[in-house]
C-alpha cells in the first residue's frame, strides 16, 4: 500500500506542537504506502459546507465562495505543430493550480498549490500508456491530508487564528517533477509541503513509477531481481552514505531493515542513472535529522537490475543542486555542487540571491547574479555534460544561464532571456484560484522555451527547442507561438493577409471593433493575428524612438484596445 508523504507525520506533528520533536512510532502501519491512491477530495475542490469562508481571487481580494472546480478537465495546449525533432518524444507539461480560502475578515485561512501532468494535445493516441499513467497520477497525487478533510483543516485554522496572535494560514503544496521518460518507464517525483499549525510543518518526497507502454504502476519488485538483493544493496549504500546518522540516531538501521522487509511498501523513484528510495522525516530518524535518500546506481549493481530496467540510454536531465556522475571519463564518480549565495534584507523582510558557486571538484566558479531564486538542471547530451540555471528576476522575468562542465572544467556558454515552458503559455484565474501551464524540462533533445517580449505588448512567446552541438539552446523555428492574447481594433484597418506558412496571399480591410487573436511573432518586425473568420493578418510593427511602437506611423494604442506594456 502507498502512503502519501504527509500522512507519516501529520497527526504526530499536531501532537508535537505542544511537546517538541522526536522520533515517530515505528509501527508497520505508519510505514505502509498506499497503492489505492484515489481520493474523494482533489486539488481544486473547496468543500461546499464551508459556508462561513470566503475565497480570494488571484489579486488577493475577498469574494463569494467559488463553485467547485472539476480538476479532471483536460487542460489542452494550443495545438502547435511539432518539429520532427520531437518524433518519438512525448511532450508532457504541467498545470499548476493554487486555491485560496479566506475568512469573513478577508484573512487567508488555507492555501493549496498543486500540479497535474498532461500530454500535449493531439498526441494522446500516440502514447496511450503514458496518457493512462498520467491520468492515474493526477487522480492520486493531489489529495489532501489523509487525517483531515479540507473543511476540517479550514475549521482548525479558524480555531487557531482565534486563539493565537501569531496565526499563520494552513497550507498544502505539491510539486511534480518528471524524473525519467523512455520506452520502459515514466517516473515522477513529487515534493510536498504542509503546515497545519504547531511548531513546524512537514515536507517529503514521493515517487510514482509506471510502465510507459501499459500505463500500469510498477512495483519495485517488478524492477529488481529479488527482495534479498535489494535489501543488501540498500543496506550497503545506507552504511556508506549515512555514517553520522547511524551514530547519532540509534535505531535508524532497524527502521531501515524493517522497511526493506516489505519492499512493496517502499517509496521509490527511477532516475536516468539511479533508483532512489525516499525516507522522509520521522521515518528513519527525528525530524531534525531531515530526510534520507538511498541512491542505487544501476551500473554498480548489474545483477540487481537483471530484468532489463537499467540506465537510460542517450540524453537525460536531472534537476537539483548536486550531481554524482563521471563527468571527466576517468571511470570514477565526480561530485558537482551548485550553491546559491542567499542574502536576507531585514528592513524589508525578504530574501534574495546575489550570486552562486559552481564546484565540480576540479574547478570552482563564483558568479555574481542578482535574482530571487534559481532552478538548476544537470544535462547529459551526446556524451557531454552541461549545467543550466534558471534565475527568477523582477516582474516575473527569467534568465537561462548555460555552462558546460565536461571534464570538470566550467565553460560559460551564454545567456538567454528565457525559461523552460509548456507548449503554450496560458493561464486562467477567478475567484479563489489561479491556474497556469508550467514547464517540464526532462529531455534535452526536445523541449520548449518561453521568452517575454514587447513588440505587440508585454507578452510571453514559446518556441520548440533542442540543445545544439555547442551545448546552447537551439531554436527549431524562427517565430514564437503566442496564446490567449486578443486585442480589439478602434478603427478600420488594412493589412496583408498571410497563410499558415506566413506567405502573403492578399490584402484585407478589417472593420473597427474586430478582435485580433495574436498567435505568432518574430518579436522584431511582425505579429500574425487570426480574425474571427479564421483568416490571418500580419501586423508590421516598428519601434520608433519618439512614438514608441507604431504601425504605419500610428501608435499601437491609438489603433487597438488591450495593448499592455509592463512598466
Amino acid at each position: 500500500m502507498r502512503k502519501r508523504v504527509l500522512a507519516a507525520g501529520i497527526s504526530f506533528i499536531m501532537m508535537m506542537s505542544m511537546v517538541g520533536c522526536g522520533l515517530t512510532d515505528s509501527s508497520s502501519d505508519q510505514k505502509e504506502r498506499r497503492t489505492e491512491k484515489a481520493s474523494t477530495e482533489t486539488a481544486t475542490e473547496i468543500d461546499a459546507d464551508v459556508s462561513t469562508a470566503t475565497v480570494d481571487d488571484a489579486s488577493g481580494k475577498g469574494g463569494d465562495q467559488a463553485e467547485d472546480k472539476d480538476d479532471t478537465k483536460d487542460n489542452k495546449s494550443s495545438g502547435i505543430a511539432l518539429d520532427p525533432a520531437f518524433d518519438g518524444i512525448p511532450v508532457i507539461y504541467s498545470v499548476g493550480r493554487t486555491d485560496y480560502v479566506n475568512d469573513d475578515d478577508g484573512e487567508q485561512l488555507y492555501n493549496k498549490a498543486s500540479e497535474s501532468l498532461h500530454l500535449m494535445e493531439g498526441t494522446e493516441d500516440t502514447y496511450p500508456g503514458i496518457k493512462k499513467a498520467l491520468d492515474s497520477f493526477n487522480k492520486s497525487v493531489n489529495s489532501v491530508s489523509e487525517d483531515y478533510s479540507q473543511s476540517e483543516l479550514i475549521e482548525m485554522a479558524k480555531e487557531q487564528k482565534a486563539s493565537s496572535e501569531y496565526f499563520t494560514y494552513y497550507m498544502d503544496s505539491f510539486n511534480a517533477q518528471i524524473a525519467r521518460v523512455d520506452d520502459k518507464v515514466l517516473s515522477i517525483s513529487v515534493g510536498s509541503e504542509s503546515y497545519y499549525g504547531g511548531a513546524h510543518g512537514y515536507y517529503g518526497t514521493s515517487g510514482y513509477v509506471y510502465d510507459s507502454q501499459t500505463g500500469e504502476e510498477l512495483s519495485i519488485l517488478d524492477v529488481v531481481s529479488s527482495k534479498e538483493d535489494l535489501k543488501a544493496a540498500a543496506q550497503e549504500i545506507f552504511s556508506r552514505d549515512y555514517p553520522m546518522l547511524i551514530e547519532s540516531e540509534p535505531g535508524c538501521e532497524d527502521y531501515l531493515n524493517e522497511s526493506l522487509d516489505k519492499p512493496e511498501n517502499l517509496n521509490w523513484c527511477m532516475g536516468p542513472t539511479t533508483l532512489d528510495i525516499y525516507y522522509n522525516p520521522y521515518e528513519l530518524a527525528s525530524y531534525a535529522a531531515g530526510a534520507q535518500t538511498i541512491q542505487i546506481r544501476y551500473a554498480d549493481y548489474p545483477n540487481l537490475f537483471s530484468k532489463g530496467y537499467g540506465e537510460s540510454e542517450g540524453s537525460w536531465v536531472k534537476q537539483g543542486s548536486d550531481l554524482m556522475e563521471d563527468i571527466n571519463g576517468d571511470g570514477s564518480l565526480d561530485y558537482t555542487h551548485f550553491e546559491e549565495n542567499v542574502k536576507y534584507e531585514e528592513e524589508y523582510n525578504y530574501s534574495y540571491t546575489d550570486g552562486f558557486t559552481i564546484d565540480t571538484g576540479i574547478e570552482s566558479k563564483d558568479v555574481e547574479w542578482y535574482c530571487y531564486g534559481t532552478t538548476v538542471y544537470y544535462i547529459k547530451k551526446d556524451g557531454r555534460f552541461y549545467l543550466y540555471v534558471i534565475t527568477e528576476g523582477d516582474n516575473d522575468s527569467s534568465s537561462l544561464l548555460m555552462y558546460e562542465i565536461t571534464d570538470g572544467k566550467i565553460v560559460e556558454l551564454g545567456e538567454e532571456y528565457a525559461h523552460f515552458s509548456a507548449p503554450s503559455y496560458s493561464f486562467d484565474y477567478g475567484e479563489g484560484y489561479f491556474e497556469n501551464c508550467c514547464d517540464e524540462f526532462y529531455n534535452p533533445d526536445a523541449f520548449f522555451i518561453a521568452s517575454r517580449m514587447d513588440l505587440l505588448s508585454t507578452i510571453t512567446g514559446v518556441k520548440p527547442s533542442t540543445i545544439g552541438e555547442d551545448g546552447k539552446v537551439k531554436y527549431l523555428q524562427e517565430y514564437y507561438n503566442l496564446s490567449d492574447f486578443i486585442i480589439t481594433s478602434k478603427k478600420e484597418l488594412t493589412f496583408d493577409e498571410v497563410d499558415e506558412d506566413g506567405n502573403v496571399i492578399g490584402e484585407i480591410t478589417v472593420p473597427s471593433g474586430s478582435d485580433y487573436n495574436a498567435y505568432r511573432t518574430d518579436d522584431e518586425t511582425y505579429a500574425d493575428c487570426k480574425l474571427s473568420d479564421g483568416r490571418i493578418v500580419r501586423l508590421r510593427i516598428e519601434r520608433d524612438e519618439e512614438l514608441g511602437h507604431v504601425i504605419n506611423g500610428e501608435h499601437l494604442e491609438e489603433l487597438f484596445e488591450g495593448i499592455i506594456f509592463a512598466g
